[in-house]
């Protein structure tokens, strides 16, 4: 190099990779693509160059089959360097490459959604360098590399940690040739509290005659796993790492995930880095195979969306403030590449899961490019059969159809809040694709049909009766509610984007085929003895039956429900019980409240709260007290059991078979509530005065640097 400025790198690889500079870690990545759609990262390489010669080394890494977060393509690595505008380095035929053997190819998966954990033997790469090749029938470069649609990560320092808990760990013989996770989770340990816990890092190192370590972070953080270790003799360490210590250790292994990975190390001191997957963590366990160690360091580096700002909300309440920041925290923690379900078990892009974080992160960040990406990634999903893929990019064998639906809201969500008509105009195929497919599945009952077919899944929440267990064959037609008012949110959102944009006609279609559907749905579901709306629809008995608070929600948010019935709906979904009295005419497919006495409705879930929120909003004189009062409750009781992020579900880590995250993006909900409701920071009209909600001197306050001050700050 000349004088080593402007020194700019271009690299794409077909899963993910780390680059070195100067035997110097630069830069890692790898984007969530397709393969018509492959990303590059363009790196600014100044701080880690110098004039004269500089050595270059990528390790790329290739996942090689589908997961929830991959779709998978032909391996490749692609490449080039510049300074200013010399090219000094381009990947192609004859560029010295080596296969890292350093690293295990079969090893079990960290979960399906994520893909494959890791084994790696720390020693010397010495095997020679061989000219790279192209792949037969594979043309490199083919098609057209495009650039990251959003903001490359930063990388933190080693966040600071401590070893909570060591002592030993004890495993039958007939365990050892299970695997890393099993191993651990199957030990018998005896574990001691370190007085005082030693902090980490530790320039002396801690010395412990233990082979048991638990590390506490702190909080839960996502980042890449880093350690330093002296051990006594060549041995195997295992890392396992999780969310909480429930177990009274790390829980490493539930059913077919396995969050452990293992490392074989030699004597001496040996530094880990592993920057190719994300890991969301709280405390990490470390089973070494000798009789003690030297550590140094165990932990993270935090790994950040960088954003911009954050409008804080403060108010005279401790509680709603924590729960504000504790909500900021969660959506940090599940925004990287793309919106995130969880960090720890999935990281996956779903529509419904981000529609929550998106309306958040408009309020709280001003943050648009990030959401216009995730729209992005989704749109590129659609499939034959008119609906997304359940997550993007990458491909599971079944679908929920209602996600499809709410993608058209999303959509017009963005575009309410952003004014990005270019973003918006590339997404509209999709977006009338979708919704013309709905329509078109709509029988002569006036509405869909519940989907038939092992490639769906009928899903709307994980609640009784909720969650798409429903027997459904083709000779026993069903209907669902809750399908149907996403549908008509989905039109009428559709048609209200078709408005903004002058496409009258078509705007015009979709509202109409909305306002069919709202009568048909108000006609056959509503039961006016209960004053609610039943989920499901049964013809062939005939009968109604199943209420739940998610049906009176979406029917009021689809705007279904007519006026004259609106307070007795919304007064059921505020007390989770039926109100109405018993003298209305009955719905012919209703059971009597004679034969059906309960009352209770089943109730919703923390991930569709936003919907009853919104919808007893509508009422704030009377409902708005009440939607405070109960985020203060249920987000107030996971911090006084500890959540530094919001769980996934009230129940925590013991739900799903003790595979409840306690990170969850969903759950950040009342960062968007705080900020429409009580302070109305887009100036939409939805301010509520503090008399209702509660909440005494609510205002905003902008944190504006870019950087780490806004991340350390939460």
């Amino acid at each position: 190099m000349n004088d080593a400025k402007d020194v700019r790198c271009f690299v794409h690889v077909s899963s993910a990779y780390v680059l070195y500079i100067n035997d110097t870690y630069a830069a890692s990545g790898g984007f969530p693509d397709y393969p018509d759609w492959r990303i590059y990262d363009e790196i600014d390489l100044d701080p880690y160059v110098r004039p004269g010669e500089n050595s270059f080394r990528l390790t790329a890494y290739w996942q090689g089959e589908d997961s929830f977060l991959y779709r998978t393509y032909p391996a490749e690595a692609v490449f080039a360097l510049f300074e200013k505008e010399e090219e000094l380095l381009v990947s192609g035929p004859g560029f010295p490459v080596r296969l890292d053997t350093r690293w295990k190819e079969k090893v079990p998966y960290v979960s399906t959604q994520i893909g494959f954990s890791f084994e790696y033997t720390a020693r010397p790469l010495t095997d020679d360098p061989v000219p790279a090749v192209q792949a037969p029938g594979y043309e490199q470069g083919a098609g057209d590399l495009y650039p990251r649609p959003n903001k490359r990560l930063t990388v933190d320092p080693p966040c600071p940690a401590k070893v909570c808990a060591a002592g030993r760990f004890l495993e039958s013989p007939e365990n050892v040739s299970k695997s890393c996770g099993q191993r651990m989770q199957l030990a018998w340990r005896q574990l001691e509290k370190p007085v005082p816990a030693p902090a980490l890092p530790s320039q002396e190192g801690i010395r412990l005659d233990a082979n048991d370590w638990i590390i506490d972070l702190g909080r839960e953080l996502v980042g890449y796993l880093l350690l330093d270790i002296s051990v006594p003799e060549d041995c195997q360490v295992r890392v396992g790492w999780g969310e909480q210590l429930d177990d009274m250790h790390v829980r490493e292994r539930i059913d077919d995930r396995e969050f452990a990975s293992c490392l074989h190390l030699p004597k001496g001191r040996t530094v880990f880095y592993y920057p190719l997957k994300r890991m969301g963590v709280r405390y990490l366990e470390l089973h070494i195979d000798a009789p003690s160690a030297i550590l140094y360091y165990a932990g993270m580096t935090p790994v950040f969306y960088p954003l911009e700002q954050i409008h804080e909300f403060t108010c005279a309440d401790n509680l709603h403030e924590q729960i504000f920041r504790t909500g900021v925290r969660t959506l940090q923690a599940c925004m990287h590449d793309h919106y995130e379900d969880c960090p720890w078990r999935e990281q996956s892009l779903y529509t419904m899961d981000s529609r929550n974080q998106m309306l958040c992160g408009y309020l709280a960040f001003d943050e648009y490019r990030f959401a216009a990406s995730s729209l992005q990634v989704i749109a590129k999903s659609l499939r034959s059969d008119h609906l997304l893929e359940l997550i993007a990019p990458g491909r599971f064998y079944r679908t929920i159809p209602c996600y499809s639906a709410i993608y058209l809201v999303q959509v017009a969500e963005y575009f309410k809040y952003s004014d990005d008509f270019m973003t918006v105009k590339g997404l509209l195929d999709v977006c009338r694709d979708i919704a013309d497919g709905f329509i078109a599945r709509i029988d002569p009952t006036g509405l869909i049909p519940r989907f038939v077919s092992p490639a769906y899944w009928n899903y709307y929440e994980w609640e009784p009766g909720l969650s798409g267990d429903h027997p459904c064959t083709e000779e026993n037609t069903y209907y669902d509610a809750p399908l149907q008012c996403f549908v008509i949110m989905g039109l009428t959102s559709l048609s209200s984007l078709e408005m903004s944009l002058g496409s009258q006609l078509k705007a015009a279609s979709y509202l109409e085929s909305a306002h069919k559907l709202a009568q048909n749905v108000h006609q056959i579901f509503y039961d006016p003895q209960r004053g609610c709306y039943a989920s499901f629809y049964e013809p062939k008995v005939p009968k109604i039956y199943h209420y739940c608070e998610l049906t009176q929600a979406l029917a009021v948010e689809s705007g279904l429900v007519p006026d004259t019935v609106l307070d007795t709906v919304l007064k059921s979904l505020a007390a989770g019980t039926i109100t109405a009295k018993n003298t209305a005419p009955a719905n012919r497919f209703a059971a009597s409240l004679a034969e059906n006495t309960d009352r209770e409705l089943v109730p919703i879930s923390l991930s569709h709260s936003i919907f009853k929120f919104e919808a007893l909003l509508k009422r704030p004189d009377a409902y708005a007290r009440l939607v405070f009062d109960t985020i203060a409750r249920d987000f107030g009781f996971m911090l006084r059991n500890g959540a530094t992020t919001f769980w996934e579900t009230i129940q925590g880590a013991d739900d799903f078979d003790k595979a409840g995250s306690l990170c969850h993006g969903w759950s950040a909900v009342p960062v968007y509530l705080y900020l429409k409701y009580c302070v109305d920071i887009r100036k939409e009209g939805t301010l509520i005065s503090p008399s209702l909600t509660g909440i005494k001197d609510p205002g905003t306050r902008l944190i504006k640097d870019p950087g780490r001050r806004i991340q350390n700050a939460y």
